[in-house]
């Protein structure tokens, strides 16, 4: 037999776990950053890198970057997912989607090139 606690402690544990996991089933719209990100069109401009800054970001329900833009722009967008959508208020603070990491070793590099590379050679008669 359910006791009414028991109901009530099963509600509070669903409850803390749907917290938990707030916007699994719904897409996000998060307003009022700073934000920041490179674009995929740095080509077109010649550039290495081109700035993107944008004031709200819209993710599907996977988490996935839809768009970046403006706060108007982006509800509207919102609207053309066919999800619902969960608005988070970003409080001004700086917003960077995904991870940069673009650099590389060059003193790994400039090493290899001093190195024989022997790739691929099955025999001391290969070398010669």
């Amino acid at each position: 037999m359910i006791t009414v606690a028991r109901f009530a402690r099963g509600i509070a544990i669903v409850g803390a776990l749907a917290a938990l996991t707030p916007f699994a089933n719904a897409a996000t719209l998060i307003t009022n950053v700073n934000g920041w990100t490179a674009t995929a069109t740095a080509a077109d401009t010649h550039q290495a890198v081109e700035s993107k800054r944008f004031g709200a970001l819209l993710m599907d329900a996977s988490g996935r970057v839809v768009d970046t833009g403006d706060e108007a722009t982006l509800i509207e967008r919102a609207l053309t997912l066919g999800e619902p959508v969960e608005e988070l208020d970003g409080g001004g603070r700086f917003l960077m989607p995904g991870v940069i990491d673009a650099h590389g070793h060059f003193t790994n590099l400039g090493f290899g090139a001093l190195r024989l590379n022997v790739t691929g050679i099955r025999s001391l008669a290969e070398t010669v």
